[in-house]
């Protein structure tokens, strides 16, 4: 019996080292696991800073790439209405000119015409000089015949 209990005492003994041992190995484990969440944790908030600093570095690039786009399209706009404005200018300037080279055609065919009358009127002048002088030559001729037939 002595030993039955000496056994017993034994086995309580080792049980309980096994238990201390299990306990102890659970702490263990525990303190592991602890760490490593502790070590994820750390890792998780050095990420989110990464990624947040990331995102910021994007957002500004976005920004600044958004503005650089608003001053391109603004520098198109103003070339685009200089161009318009130069092609106004341009269409005036050919209105004008068409304008002028009319004004010079109708002024050229307007003295071409007064030159054609005046040359006309010459040509009557002319010719009334000459009708009058054969007309007198014609006079002067049948006076003679009148006068010789006396």
């Amino acid at each position: 019996r002595k030993q039955a209990m000496a056994w017993a005492k034994r086995k309580i003994d080792i049980d309980s080292e096994k238990r201390k041992e299990a306990w102890r190995k659970e702490e263990e484990t525990t303190k592991k696991l602890e760490q490593r969440k502790f070590i994820l944790e750390q890792m998780k908030m050095e990420e989110d800073m990464r990624l947040q600093e990331e995102l910021e570095k994007i957002e500004s690039k976005t920004k600044e790439c958004q503005e650089r786009y608003e001053l391109y399209i603004i520098e198109k706009i103003e070339k685009a209405r200089e161009k318009h404005s130069d092609l106004l200018d341009k269409i005036e300037r050919a209105k004008l000119m068409q304008v002028s080279q009319s004004t010079a055609r109708l002024e050229n065919y307007i003295n071409r015409k007064s030159n054609a009358i005046e040359e006309a009127k010459k040509r009557r002048t002319e010719q009334i000089r000459e009708m009058e002088k054969k007309k007198g030559d014609d006079f002067d001729k049948r006076k003679q015949r009148f006068l010789q037939n006396l």
